[in-house]
């Protein structure tokens, strides 16, 4: 066949999961806030369960805010130590 490239099983194996943990984790996701909220709205949560929940979200984004700055700084840290330790 031309112009046909040849993948390695592995990489493609690898690819299929990645790809399935993606979209698995993204659709649970969804479903969790659809339960959590049609909870909510069922009157499902009092008022000290809801003040965890709010509690819950708001850590979460925190942190998730931060995630980028955590990701750029151990790439400095890496590229910082190859250049001061080359390998031999």
């Amino acid at each position: 066949m031309e112009g046909a490239v040849a993948v390695d099983p592995a990489v493609a194996a690898a690819g299929l999961v990645a790809a399935f943990l993606a979209a698995f984790l993204l659709g649970f996701a969804f479903f969790r806030v659809a339960f959590l909220l049609a909870a909510f709205f069922a009157g499902f949560f009092d008022d000290f369960l809801l003040a965890f929940f709010f509690a819950a979200l708001l850590f979460f984004f925190f942190f998730a805010a931060f995630l980028p700055f955590l990701f750029f700084a151990m790439t400095a840290s890496i590229k910082s130590y190859e250049t001061t330790n080359p390998p031999v």
